[in-house]
């Protein structure tokens, strides 16, 4: 990795793997294309990775528990998480993203949506919330073409392709 950035080791608090949530009704947690145990989750990398340049680490996804995962969207669900940072630090990143609104695919629906807070606690005691917005602070798995964050980044890192590129695939510009 580097000396700017040092990613925790948060294996101690992943609660979660690639098996999708059953919330009843035929509602799942994380959208699904007809099977529910194959998500958007299977496409996200594992292991050392970076976003952005920004190192993190990541469990191993053949592992039954590989990330952390809260919800505030059935019984076996984790409606919040301590993540013990334990060292002095100038900034804290987060590398996360939500499940759309209804279980959707991909959904234009819950632009500035609550859909969750973080609350940073400092040695001293003194503390700072910050309130996760859909589209501002974190976004969905699954996006839409031309819906990107507002506020965040999202995972992919977009290029410009040539008008006349026909080698380069579909969707990877």
């Amino acid at each position: 990795m580097n000396d700017t950035f040092h990613p925790l080791d948060l294996s101690a608090q992943y609660n979660a793997g690639l098996a999708n949530l059953d919330l009843g009704d035929d509602h799942w947690l994380w959208p699904h294309m007809g099977e529910p145990q194959r998500t958007a989750l299977s496409s996200l990398p594992d292991g050392d990775t970076r976003f952005w340049g920004v190192p993190f680490r990541i469990g191993d996804k053949s592992g039954d528990h590989w990330f952390v995962q809260v919800a505030d969207a059935g019984r076996d669900t984790t409606k919040s998480v301590v993540l013990p940072v334990g060292q002095r630090a100038k900034r804290i990143l987060f590398a996360h993203v939500c499940a759309p609104v209804d279980g959707h695919w991909a959904t234009i629906d819950g632009a500035s949506l609550a859909v969750g807070r973080y609350v940073i606690r400092y040695a001293d005691g003194s503390e700072v919330e910050q309130i996760l917005r859909r589209r501002w602070e974190v976004h969905d798995i699954s996006t839409q073409w031309g819906h990107h964050p507002f506020l965040c980044r999202n995972c992919r890192t977009h290029h410009p392709v040539g008008v006349n590129d026909t080698v380069l695939g579909y969707g990877r510009g």
